[in-house]
């Protein structure tokens, strides 16, 4: 960057949080700073920037605050890497973009000069001028939608060079420091008032949104939910904040945090209240309700009083991990040990209010001990419907937290397995009963049962549209329906996928599911490969235990040109479930990363397999058909390739590779390549 550049970006640096507007004037033009960069002309519509250049452009104006800036310094800031004659025209482009938003703003208020350009902003409506005041109403709401995701300043617009990523790290650094010290403030005042619990929990979770790492802000949260009676929820916060810890600085929680955890695990003798209430017959109707799952007490017959604790323990940590997914309520081992004794009779009223059971034993083999979890329905009947064992490595002195990992991840898809197959007796028509009926429908590939799925989640997410769990998997069903080819227009379908998805984060910010699939659209449809990643980490760390994510998040790994991460994140997925019921679509991604790494035997290898096992998921024909050309197979790949172009008749070449989210030039060529050699139409 030049010298000019240079002076200009040390001049914008030092000036922040200041609401600029003159006395009695009013916003002409209205400029979104905080989260995606966005620009309302006059008339109140929305003026879309055609690049992330243009709206770097607008940003880097704004915060200049009324001061002439010359081009030949923002050319060089925002196109670093092209030639001087390119970089020009790029920007006059840029600036005839942002003309039109100013089209009808008054005179002066943005100036297109011939050596310098300016932006009055004093007379534009600029949120991140107003802060103070955008903290203040945000934190009055009552419904949760200010906290559901983090204000990131100039969101999306990483990555357009050295220089720039150098001055927006510090701007957002300064935004950051900006808003932690508003949110903190705001929950000062909250935990001064006893009456405002509810307040202080909000202006926690605000705060944790700024700075997941800021240990007071988790401690204040947990003691809130524990002091309001929701000990369960607290130690959902107190993992939380580990995994954010870990993540963000690589340490431990404090002393002070872990002494807090364990006086909340000691109170009431680990009483765990993951509901309100224990579930009683007049609780609610079958029809108003999400599924409710207890877990029972587990046992260690024969083992000791020791085991017999480590097996209660091992019980009350499954419920704990479990209440991480969002889509049933979770009844604990100790609401339940007082009924335990009813639970082996034939009365099919034993267990009330109860969908399932997960019930639970130490086992002492030969030579080494298993935990054996099994699944029973007693809505209607006791009957046993799944069950699995996972091997102890380790001695009965404690709880191993793989071992609890492997059974959570196991127990998701087998209760949403068991719930999806099960005949609907009790005249259920609720959105609950839509999601469990629309799931398997969802992965069975055949279209027409794929059609069926989005009927059912719409009815659903009409039917509760402040429940996010049908938002999270319609969300996931306009995904796979636009991956399979079947959408008239696919960028709409994912933008609905999109906005579907965040609705889902919006309802319950602890939906793990609705921000993986908001993160798998920022890869696909955006090719925003940063977001991508951050809301799919986001989405593992809320929930580490839910292999579907962890395969999901596979593909966008592959995309960025980093095939090692994607097998790594697919084994994690293949640990956690080895027998997965949707494994046909995440078995595909393993010929990805094959094909992605240049290992185009192994490819071809997994991939027929793959397609093979699933022959109506159209994406898996690709990267085997990309690998078979590789190896110079052409005519072993025909019958594949029939098969593909059965399902997907107008498929090229040409617009794969000019859809398809590569970010690395060299992957899109070798893919294309490939695809070529195996005689795909070049279109």
């Amino acid at each position: 960057m030049g010298m000019q550049a240079e002076e200009h970006l040390g001049g914008l640096i030092g000036c922040r949080g200041i609401d600029t507007r003159l006395p009695g004037t009013e916003a002409c033009v209205r400029i979104s700073l905080m989260g995606p960069v966005r620009l309302w002309a006059a008339d109140g519509s929305e003026r879309m920037l055609p690049t992330r250049r243009a709206k770097a452009l607008l940003a880097y104006l704004t915060l200049a605050r009324g001061r002439s800036l010359q081009r030949s310094a923002l050319a060089a800031l925002l196109w670093e890497r092209s030639a001087e004659g390119e970089a020009r025209a790029s920007l006059r482009k840029a600036v005839s973009a942002l003309a039109v938003g100013f089209k009808d703003a008054p005179a002066g208020q943005f100036v297109a000069g011939r050596d310098d350009l300016r932006l009055d902003a004093s007379r534009c409506e600029v949120d991140f001028f107003r802060l103070d005041e955008s903290e203040m109403s945000d934190a009055g709401a009552s419904d949760g939608t200010a906290d559901a995701s983090p204000l990131i300043l100039m969101e999306g617009l990483e990555g357009l060079g050295e220089a720039w990523d150098e001055w927006l790290a510090t701007e957002r650094t300064r935004a950051a420091d900006q808003l932690r010290a508003l949110r903190e403030a705001a929950l000062d005042r909250c935990l001064a008032d006893p009456g405002a619990s509810e307040a202080a929990i909000r202006a926690a979770r605000r705060l944790l949104a700024v700075d997941d790492t800021h240990e007071g802000a988790w401690r204040s949260l947990m003691q809130l939910l524990a002091d309001g009676g929701d000990r369960t929820r607290a130690l959902q916060e107190y993992q939380r904040c580990r995994a954010a810890l870990r993540n963000g600085l690589d340490v431990e929680p404090s002393a002070a945090t872990r002494d807090l955890a364990q006086r909340i695990r000691a109170s009431q003798g680990l009483s765990l209240r993951v509901v309100t209430a224990p579930p009683r017959e007049c609780d609610v109707t079958p029809s108003d309700r999400p599924l409710r799952v207890g877990v029972l007490p587990f046992t260690a017959a024969g083992l000791g009083p020791e085991s017999a604790e480590v097996a209660l323990a091992y019980a009350r940590e499954v419920a704990l991990e479990l209440a991480r997914f969002r889509r049933f309520d979770i009844i604990s081992p100790m609401t339940l040990a007082e009924r335990e004794r009813h639970l082996h009779g034939r009365d099919a009223n034993a267990a009330p209010g109860l969908d399932y059971l997960i019930d639970g034993s130490i086992r002492d083999g030969i030579e080494s001990r298993t935990i054996v979890a099994s699944l029973l329905d007693v809505s209607e009947v006791i009957r046993p419907v799944w069950s699995d064992r996972v091997p102890l490595h380790v001695d009965m002195r404690g709880v191993d937290g793989n071992v609890v990992e492997a059974l959570v991840a196991r127990l998701d898809p087998a209760i949403l397995s068991a719930a999806g197959s099960r005949p609907t007796t009790r005249n259920r028509t609720d959105a609950t009963t839509a999601v469990l009926k629309a799931i398997p429908l969802l992965y069975s590939m055949r279209r027409d049962r794929v059609e069926l799925a989005g009927e059912l989640l719409a009815e659903a997410v009409v039917a509760e549209p402040e429940n996010a769990v049908p938002a999270a998997w319609a969300a996931q069903w306009h995904v796979f329906h636009a991956g399979q080819g079947w959408a008239r227009d696919p960028i709409a379908e994912l933008k609905e996928a999109e906005r579907l998805a965040i609705l889902a984060m919006r309802l319950d910010p602890d939906n793990a599911e609705g921000f993986g699939i908001y993160g798998h659209v920022c890869a696909f449809l955006h090719k925003d490969f940063s977001s991508a990643v951050h809301f799919l980490d986001r989405s593992l760390a809320m929930n580490p235990n839910q292999a579907s994510m962890w395969a999901l998040s596979a593909p966008t790994h592959c995309y960025l040109g980093d095939p090692a991460e994607a097998q790594r994140r697919l084994m994690k997925y293949r640990s956690l479930v080895p027998h997965h019921p949707h494994a046909p679509i995440f078995e595909p991604m393993f010929t990805m990363t094959r094909l992605f790494s240049g290992d185009y035997e192994g490819a071809v290898e997994i991939g027929t397999r793959a397609v093979q096992m699933a022959p109506d998921f159209i994406n898996g024909y690709k990267a085997l058909l990309a690998a078979m050309g590789h190896r110079r197979q052409r005519r072993e790949a025909r019958p594949f390739l029939q098969s593909l172009l059965t399902r997907e008749p107008g498929f090229t070449v040409r617009e794969f590779v000019r859809t398809y989210p590569f970010k690395r030039t060299e992957d899109r060529d070798r893919y294309g390549e490939g695809l070529a050699l195996a005689g795909v139409p070049m279109g």
